[in-house]
């Protein structure tokens, strides 16, 4: 008897590539799948493989092959700064257009550097989710 490897599938959104849901099934119930989610695209990406993560890959359309999401090449001068209110960390590598949230506060970016500056004490998160970039969060400081 051979042994039967699962096949593995993601569904992902038909205008971007983007996985909604992955996993993997046995072959012999395979056909049954792709009807089950008739308002996505449904693939079925290989045998005896790692069902892969939505969050590092996509589905490239043009391609019909999942490829790694692109990471964003964000940095920040320094993670912690004195509340003080003039010392400061630079953030770059944002590109402009791009949404981003401080704190839950949303904002867009315009490709320039931003200067983040406290007088109080606390805890900056950052947070860029967009697609079909790899979401991307960091913190800064203020002490």
């Amino acid at each position: 008897m051979s042994e039967q490897r699962n096949a593995v599938f993601v569904e992902h959104d038909p205008s971007t590539g983007e996985i909604v849901y992955c996993g993997s099934v046995p072959p012999d119930v395979m056909e049954g799948y792709g009807p089950l989610f008739p308002h996505l695209t449904f693939r079925w990406v290989g045998h005896g493989m790692e069902v892969p993560d939505p969050l590092q890959v996509y589905f490239d359309i043009e391609a019909k092959r999942i490829l790694p999401r692109p990471q964003l090449a964000v940095q920040a001068s320094k993670p912690v700064i004195v509340a003080d209110g003039l010392d400061e960390a630079v953030i770059t590598g944002i590109p402009a257009g791009f949404p981003f949230t401080i704190d839950g506060a949303p904002y867009t970016a315009d490709g320039e550097p931003i200067q983040l500056r406290s007088a109080m004490p606390a805890t900056y998160r950052l947070a860029i989710n967009h697609f079909p970039y790899v979401p991307f969060e960091m913190e800064i400081v203020a002490q």
